[in-house]
């Protein structure tokens, strides 16, 4: 009989102490169920394309792709009907798909004097490099020191190329999105603090890739 009352003491006790919390500490309530309501949302593959979507209305036309999480199902999705999403061979600069960017035409950027910036920062930096080593001080070079140079130097042009598109945009309320790659993609959306890393999270939770595929806000 005691056995009983004191299993129903021990009950009693937890169902006001629930009621106590649930009275006098709602925020702690209301915040683990926001997060679990994140956590949620961001373990769905199609949560990158509803904040796409959100963020660029013209995309609600089209069907989400069966294969979600493959990137060239993604990447085509995103260009559907508008060049939304650009691609650059960093060896090739100059054919970088500024020219086509449907966010850019509609924020009427100066395309054309954007990629003549691009062109002389370019010239700057392979000419830097020129000075640096002649020909033959390059070809004597050690196969990994001239690797490391190669490097260097599409890297250096790769921040030339994205610096200047995210200068282009800084005072139209626009923030350049990059698709880390071997070569990499690039996009651009309305600005909005409140989604922009949670665009960043959906698709690195979705295109994971072993690292090689990477979003990132310039």
């Amino acid at each position: 009989m005691l056995e009983y009352l004191f299993i129903f003491l021990i009950l009693l006790i937890n169902s006001i102490y629930v009621k106590y919390e649930a009275i006098f500490h709602p925020s702690v309530n209301s915040s683990n169920i926001a997060i679990e309501q994140k956590v949620s949302k961001m373990n769905d593959p199609l949560e990158i394309y509803y904040l796409l979507q959100e963020a660029l209305p013209e995309l609600k036309k089209q069907t989400i792709p069966q294969d979600s999480q493959d990137f060239a199902n993604f990447r085509d999705w995103m260009n559907e009907h508008h060049a939304y999403m650009q691609y650059v061979e960093i060896k090739e600069f100059y054919d970088n798909g500024i020219s086509d960017s449907e966010i850019l035409k509609h924020a009427q950027i100066d395309t054309k004097a954007l990629e003549k910036k691009i062109g002389a920062d370019v010239n700057q930096i392979i000419a830097k490099y020129g000075d640096k080593y002649t020909e033959d001080e390059f070809e004597k070079l050690s196969i990994d020191e001239q690797f490391d140079i190669r490097i260097e130097l599409d890297y250096e042009i790769e921040q030339a190329l994205f610096n200047n598109i995210k200068n282009s945009i800084k005072d139209k309320h626009l923030k350049l999105f990059v698709v880390i790659r071997e070569n990499p993609y690039w996009f651009v959306l309305p600005d909005n603090p409140n989604k922009n890393q949670n665009i960043i999270d959906a698709f690195n939770q979705v295109f994971p890739d072993g690292g090689d595929t990477k979003l990132m806000m310039y």
